[in-house]
C-alpha cells in the first residue's frame, strides 16, 4: 500500500520526539504534513559542465570567498580548462526535482555548454522546510556516484493540488541512524566553522552549508507551477546584498562598553552559479548560503515551527501565557530585526513569511530568546532615498562610487529591486518603507496557532501587531538616541480618529503588501491625504481593531486588512522623516 499523508501525520510525533530539539528535525517535521520530509540523509547528484565560450556561466560570489571558504570554491568550481573555460559541478536534488524541470544534464543548453557524461559524484544532504538542503562540502574531491538514480518515486496524480508522496523516503523515514541529529546535530557549530568537522563515514573534514536549487516538489506538494523548479532571478541580488552587509559589518566597532549587538544576525549568501537553459533565454543553477551564524551551545527553532513547538520554550498550559510568550520571544523580535535590516543596511523585506526567521535560544535557557537569524536576504528592496541620503553619507566607501553607487550598479544589471522599480516578478515595488507584517502569519501559520495551540483570532491579530510594535519601537528608540529632537512614534500620545470597517478594508486591500498592486502615485496620494495624521491613523486602527475584528464575518480577511492598513499608516509616518535625512542616525564606524 502506498504511503499517504494520513500515514505521514501518524509518524510525525514519534519522529519529532526522538530527535529532541534538533534544528533539522524542526525544519523537516514541524509543519503541515503536506510539506513535511524525513530528516534522514539524502544525496545531491553532482554533474559537471564546461562552458564553450567565456562568460556562458554566470558566477557571482561574496567578497573574500576564496579566503574564507576555499573548500567551497574548489569543490564547485574546479580548475578551468587550459583554454580558460570555466568548469562547474552542479548539484541536482533527485529526491524533489525532475530532469526536464530543474537544471540538469537534460535541461542545460548543450550548444553553449559541454556536459561531462562519463562521471558523476554525490554529496551528502538533508532536507529543510524549503527548497534548500543542508549539505556537507568536503575538503577535497567529491565521492564518485555509480549509476546515479535521477528520478524519485512519487505517487502518480493527475491533479496538481493532490499530494505526491515520495514513497522511497517515507517508506523508511529513519534508516540506519543517519538522521541529521545523529550525524551533525551535537557538533553543529563545529561543522559550520571554518575548520569543519569529519563526519561519520567520511575520510576528510567537511563544512556544512545550505544549498538552494530548483525543485518540483516541496514535501508532497507539486510546486513547479509556482516557479519553485527554478532559482529565482533575485538569487543574483542576494550576493550583492550579502556583500554590502559584510562590508558594513567589517566597519563596525563595539560601543564604549565594548558591546556588540548579537540579537540580530543575517545568513549571508556566498555563491550563485547559473547556466543557460535549452531553447530559452532563462538561466537556472544553485546558490550556497553561509551557516557560520549558527554556533555550538544554541538551539534553533524556525519561525514557521512556532505553532508546532513543544513546551520546552513556552512552558505554560495557559493559552494567554503561551500567547504572551510568543509575542515577546517571536513577534516583537522579528519586527525589531526587520527595523534593523532597514536602518542598518537600507533593505526592505519583500516576501517574508515565518520561514525566513530562525529563532535562537541558549541551550541552557530555552525560555528566553537570544537572537534572530534573518534568512533569504535576496527577498529585499533597496530604499533609494534612505540609501542615498543617509547610508551614502554614513558609509561612502560602501554605498557610493564614481559610477553612481550601489543603486546605479543594480539598475544596470539584468535584475534589480529598487524602491519604485523592479525587473519583474510577482511582487510589485513597495514605493515606501514596508514591514510585510502580515506575511509572517500566512502559509497556514495562523490556522495552526488556532488549531494546535487553541489561540483565538484576536490573539493571532495581536501577534501580527506585535511585529509592528517591535519595528516601531526600534525605529523610534534609534532616532531618539541620536536625534532627541525627532518625533515621538508612540501610539499613546496620539489623538483619536474615526476608523470604520469600510475604511480599513479600503486601505488594507489597496495597500496589501507584498502582493499589492498599488502604484507610486497611489502611495503618494495616501501620504498627502493623511499628512501630519499618519500616526494618529495608525494608532486609531490599533485602538479599534478588537471591535472591528469581533464584528467581522470573515475574520481572516479582517486581520489582513487591519495589519496592512495600520502598517501603511505607520510606514507613511516613517517616510515623513526618512527622505530629509542627510546625516547618520546610527553610531559612527571605523574608517
Amino acid at each position: 500500500m502506498p504511503i499517504t499523508l494520513d500515514d505521514i501525520e501518524q509518524l510525525l510525533p514519534q519522529l519529532r520526539t526522538s530527535a529532541g530539539l534538533d534544528w533539522c528535525a524542526y525544519e523537516c517535521l514541524a509543519n503541515d504534513p503536506t510539506y513535511t520530509k524525513p530528516d534522514a540523509e539524502k544525496q545531491f547528484i553532482l554533474w559537471e559542465a564546461e562552458e564553450r565560450e567565456r562568460g556562458t556561466f554566470e558566477v557571482q560570489m561574496i567578497d573574500g570567498l576564496k579566503d574564507d571558504h576555499p573548500w567551497l570554491l574548489a569543490f564547485f568550481l574546479p580548475e578551468p580548462t587550459q583554454e580558460g573555460y570555466l568548469r562547474v559541478r552542479f548539484p541536482f536534488n533527485s529526491g524533489d526535482s525532475e530532469l526536464g524541470s530543474s537544471l540538469s544534464p537534460n535541461l542545460v543548453d548543450g550548444t553553449r555548454v559541454k556536459i561531462k557524461t562519463d562521471a558523476f559524484w554525490k554529496m551528502r544532504r538533508w532536507s529543510t522546510a524549503s527548497r534548500s538542503s543542508l549539505a556537507l562540502v568536503p575538503n577535497g574531491d567529491p565521492q564518485p556516484q555509480q549509476d546515479p538514480k535521477w528520478e524519485n518515486q512519487r505517487s502518480p496524480t493527475a491533479n496538481i493540488n493532490q499530494a505526491c508522496v515520495n514513497q522511497d523516503e517515507w517508506t523508511d523515514p529513519a534508516p540506519n541512524n543517519n538522521r541529521f541529529y545523529t550525524i551533525i546535530g551535537p557538533d553543529l557549530g563545529k561543522f559550520t566553522s571554518a575548520n569543519g568537522q569529519q563526519a561519520n563515514g567520511d575520510n576528510v573534514a567537511s563544512r556544512l552549508y545550505s544549498i538552494k536549487t530548483g525543485v518540483s516538489y516541496v514535501g508532497s506538494k507539486f510546486e513547479a507551477p509556482a516557479g519553485k523548479n527554478r532559482l529565482e532571478v533575485n538569487s543574483s541580488l542576494a550576493i550583492t546584498r550579502s556583500t554590502i552587509i559584510k562590508r558594513v559589518e567589517a566597519l563596525r566597532k563595539p560601543d564604549e562598553n565594548n558591546f556588540v549587538d548579537d540579537t540580530f544576525r543575517t545568513q549571508l549568501e556566498l555563491l550563485t552559479v547559473t547556466a543557460p537553459i535549452v531553447d530559452s533565454d532563462d538561466y537556472d543553477g544553485f546558490q550556497v548560503r553561509d551557516l557560520s551564524c549558527m554556533r555550538d551551545g544554541e538551539v534553533y527553532l524556525p519561525g514557521l515551527c512556532v505553532p508546532y513547538s513543544e513546551k520546552v520554550f513556552s512552558q505554560s498550559d495557559d493559552v494567554q501565557e503561551d500567547f504572551a510568550f510568543w509575542v515577546t520571544n517571536f513577534a516583537r523580535p522579528v519586527g525589531r530585526a526587520k527595523a534593523k535590516l532597514f536602518l542598518e543596511y537600507g533593505l526592505i523585506h519583500e516576501s517574508a513569511n515565518a520561514q525566513n526567521f530562525l529563532l535562537v535560544f541558549d541551550q541552557n535557557k530555552l525560555t528566553r530568546l537570544k537572537s534572530i537569524i534573518l534568512r533569504d536576504i535576496g527577498d529585499t528592496y533597496w530604499h533609494n532615498g534612505y540609501v542615498e541620503g543617509t547610508l551614502g553619507n554614513q558609509y561612502p566607501s560602501i554605498y557610493q562610487d564614481n559610477k553612481g553607487g550601489i543603486l546605479a550598479a543594480e539598475r544596470r544589471s539584468r535584475h534589480y529591486l529598487l524602491l519604485h522599480e523592479n525587473s519583474g516578478g510577482s511582487y510589485p515595488p513597495p514605493h515606501l518603507v514596508r514591514i510585510a507584517a502580515h506575511s509572517v502569519i500566512t502559509h497556514g501559520f495562523d490556522d495552526a496557532l488556532v488549531k494546535l495551540r487553541t489561540w483565538t483570532e484576536q490573539q493571532v491579530l495581536q501577534l501580527a501587531q506585535g511585529l509592528l510594535d517591535g519595528y516601531r519601537d526600534f525605529f523610534s528608540t534609534t532616532l531618539a538616541k541620536f536625534h532627541p529632537q525627532d518625533p515621538d512614534f508612540s501610539y499613546d500620545s496620539q489623538g483619536d480618529m474615526d476608523v470604520s470597517a469600510d475604511l480599513v478594508e479600503e486601505i488594507g486591500k489597496k495597500f496589501s503588501y507584498p502582493r499589492g498592486a498599488y502604484t507610486r502615485q497611489e502611495a503618494e496620494a495616501f501620504q498627502k491625504k493623511y499628512q501630519g495624521k499618519e500616526l494618529m491613523l495608525a494608532a486609531s486602527i490599533r485602538k479599534q481593531s478588537t471591535a472591528l475584528l469581533g464584528a467581522a464575518d470573515d475574520k481572516a480577511k479582517m486581520i489582513q486588512w487591519l495589519i496592512n492598513a495600520e502598517e501603511m499608516a505607520l510606514c507613511s509616518a516613517f517616510e515623513v522623516y526618512l527622505p530629509m535625512q542627510q546625516k547618520p542616525i546610527l553610531p559612527k564606524v571605523v574608517g
